[in-house]
């Protein structure tokens, strides 16, 4: 039998990287705020959220690889245009606050803050 499904339903992939992202997040969550954890504690949930990052990585690095069962080109491509989208509007963020963007990557970019005072350049970062 077919089932039918509609637009609300998320397919296994995307519901997938879902819950490794949102796993990833609370890692990170747990690392920042470092209530009673340990150097030792901290070092494991740097692993646990760099392990989520890249296999959810890597579910995209699927996508776009021909031999792969769950190849598919055009996902594979929507998903590089919506990140140079996003990219790109997080560089006309920084343009409209008057800093100079001096390197973007496929994943961040990096500012000039035309600042050395490490407070006011993480109050920028925080904006």
């Amino acid at each position: 039998d077919i089932v039918a499904l509609d637009d609300t339903t998320k397919g296994i992939l995307p519901l997938e990287i879902y819950k490794l992202v949102e796993r990833r997040r609370e890692v990170k969550k747990l690392i920042k705020e470092k209530k009673n954890l340990t150097d030792e504690q901290l070092v494991q949930y740097d692993i646990r959220q760099k392990a989520y990052k890249l296999t959810a990585n890597s579910l995209y690095g699927c996508l776009g690889f021909k031999h792969s069962r769950f190849f598919c080109k055009q996902l594979a491509a929507f998903i590089t245009c919506k990140g140079r989208e996003i990219l790109m509007q997080a560089k006309n963020i920084v343009e409209r606050m008057n800093y100079d963007v001096i390197y973007g990557d496929t994943d961040s970019i990096m500012i000039n803050t035309n600042s050395i005072d490490y407070d006011q350049v993480m109050a920028i970062g925080a904006k």
